[in-house]
């Protein structure tokens, strides 16, 4: 088993805890700047998201190699 396809479950896992997150604080939370003054944890979370989808596409390609 090589380190890329060693990582893919723990990328899984994050990504997973990542997307759940923001969901939960997008449905409990106001996302709007106007409402609240300072919404970094939705961009943090969709930076978290967006990133660990995209690592999974990465490790997936080079695991496939």
């Amino acid at each position: 088993m090589t380190n890329d396809e060693s990582a893919i479950l723990p990328v899984r896992i994050g990504t997973a805890v990542a997307i759940i997150a923001t969901l939960v604080a997008a449905l409990t939370q106001p996302i709007s700047p106007a409402d609240v003054d300072g919404v970094w944890w939705f961009g943090a979370g969709l930076v978290a998201s967006i990133s660990g989808v995209l690592g999974l596409v990465f490790l997936h390609r080079r695991a496939q190699r």
